[in-house]
């Protein structure tokens, strides 16, 4: 959980998508922007929590693992 820290407008990291024992992803709140990384590949995520951030996108359900 990394909420409510200024990561100065950057974009989410893809190395958010290698990680495979990821459960909860929260970065609410972190002055992000730019598009959704494709977490698909991530299977055992659960809980995603990217609201407050200046993001391009929604997230698909194509970008979640199943």
């Amino acid at each position: 959980q990394l909420d409510n820290n200024n990561f100065g407008g950057n974009s989410i990291p893809d190395t958010y998508a290698n990680m495979s024992k990821l459960v909860k992803l929260s970065l609410r709140n972190c002055n992000l922007q730019g598009p959704v990384p494709d977490l698909s590949q991530i299977p055992h995520l659960l809980y995603i929590d990217l609201s407050s951030n200046q993001l391009n996108e929604s997230i698909p359900p194509n970008k979640l693992g199943e």
